[in-house]
C-alpha cells in the first residue's frame, strides 16, 4: 500500500497542468540515498499530519491558534483578510487547520518531497480515510510487540474534498524562508540570499505582509537563527504575531561550512565588495537567547509563554522510545 499511495502522489503531480507535465520522467536522476530517506521519513510526516491518531499533538498549536485568531475582529477574518504565514509547512495540515478558521494562509518550503505530497493531498479532492498505509514498517526500534509495528494508519482524517473550498484561500511556495520573505537591505548575497530580481520582487512584497507568521517544529531548521528572526520581523505587519512551538533540535549544529559572500550593486546585479570566507552554519541559541534578542533588538513583545511541552512527532503508539521532545511555546507581538 504505501508503494501505490507514493505512485499515486507521483502521478498526479505529473499529470498537473504545470510544473512536472512539462518535464521528461524518463530524464530525472536516479534517486539518491538522501532521496531514500526523505521518502520513510515522509511517511512518518503523514501519519504526523494527516492521521486521527496524531491529533493529539497537533491540537496544542492548533487551539493557541485558534485563540489568537478570536481576538481578531470577526468581520475581518470573515473577509479572509487575514494572513498567515506558515513557512516549513511540510506536507501542508496546518495550512488546512488555519483555513478552516476562514484566514488567508501561506506554507512554502523546500523540500520538493514535501511539496509534492502537499500538493496531493490539498488538491487531489482526497475523501476521509482514503488511503491506508503503514508508516512504521522500515522502524525497527522499541517495538513492544510486531503487530504494532505493521499496523496500518489511515489518512486523510477529514474529508478535504468537500471542506477546502468553502473556507479560507491556501497557497504554497517552494522557496526557502529566508531567500523567498527576508528582507532585501542590509543583507549579503551567498546561497543562502540569492540574486535573483524575482526573488528580490517577492522579498520587498513580503515586507509588513502578515498579521501572522506560525513556525510549527521549524525553528531549529535554520543554519543562521539571526536570519530566522531577521525574516519574521521583516515579514509581519506591525502589531502582528508570531507564534511559534517545538522543539531546538539544531540540523546543522555539526556543519562548519564556510562560504564567500559579497555585496550586489542595484541596479545591475554586478558583485562588488567580496566579505571573503564566513560561516554559513553553527549559530545555535539556546531559547533564551531567542527570546532575549527577539525582545531587546527586535521588537517583539511576549503575550504568552510555555516551555518544558511533551509532545511526540508521528509517534506510534505500541513504540517503548522516549516520548518525544520538550517543546517551547510563545506568542509575541510585533510593535507597532
Amino acid at each position: 500500500m504505501n508503494s501505490l499511495f507514493l505512485q499515486a502522489i507521483l502521478t498526479f503531480n505529473i499529470e498537473q497542468p504545470a510544473g512536472f507535465a512539462a518535464r521528461d520522467i524518463e530524464t530525472w536522476p536516479s534517486p539518491s540515498e538522501l532521496d531514500k530517506i526523505e521518502v520513510v521519513s515522509i511517511l512518518t510526516q503523514i501519519n504526523r499530519e494527516w492521521s486521527g491518531e496524531c491529533d493529539g499533538e497537533r491540537v496544542y498549536l492548533r487551539e493557541r491558534l485558534k485563540k489568537c485568531l478570536d481576538h481578531v475582529d470577526i468581520s475581518v477574518r470573515n473577509k479572509g483578510l487575514l494572513e498567515v504565514l506558515n513557512p516549513g509547512c511540510g506536507t501542508g495540515r496546518l495550512l488546512v487547520d488555519a483555513a478552516l478558521e476562514g484566514v488567508a494562509v501561506c506554507g512554502s518550503d523546500i523540500s520538493i518531497h514535501m511539496m509534492l505530497v502537499a500538493n496531493y493531498m490539498l488538491n487531489g479532492g482526497l475523501q476521509m480515510h482514503e488511503w491506508e498505509i503503514y508508516p512504521f514498517v522500515h522502524a525497527f526500534s522499541h517495538w513492544q510487540n510486531r503487530e504494532c509495528q505493521l499496523r496500518a494508519v489511515k489518512v486523510p482524517n477529514l474529508n478535504l474534498c468537500n471542506i477546502l473550498s468553502k473556507y479560507g484561500r491556501m497557497e504554497m511556495g517552494y522557496v526557502s524562508f529566508v531567500n523567498g520573505y527576508g528582507p532585501n537591505v542590509g543583507i549579503r548575497y551567498s546561497s543562502e540570499y540569492k540574486f535573483n530580481p524575482d526573488i528580490e520582487v517577492s522579498r520587498a512584497a513580503a515586507k509588513n505582509k502578515f498579521d501572522f507568521v506560525v513556525t510549527n517544529f521549524f525553528l531549529d531548521t535554520g543554519s543562521n537563527m539571526l536570519s530566522y528572526l531577521q525574516t519574521i520581523q521583516h515579514c509581519l505587519k506591525p502589531g502582528g504575531i508570531w507564534l511559534n512551538y517545538g522543539p531546538l533540535l539544531y540540523h546543522f549544529k555539526s556543519e562548519d561550512e564556510t562560504e564567500a559572500v559579497f555585496d550586489i550593486s542595484i541596479p545591475g546585479g554586478e558583485i562588488i565588495n567580496q566579505h571573503g570566507e564566513v560561516p554559513m552554519s553553527g549559530l545555535e541559541l539556546s531559547v533564551e537567547d531567542i527570546v532575549r534578542i527577539a525582545t531587546q533588538r527586535l521588537g517583539f513583545t511576549i503575550l504568552e509563554r510555555e516551555d518544558g511541552i511533551v509532545s511526540g512527532y508521528g509517534s506510534p503508539l505500541g513504540n517503548n522510545g522516549l516520548p518525544g521532545y520538550k517543546c517551547h511555546y510563545w506568542a509575541m507581538q510585533l510593535s507597532q
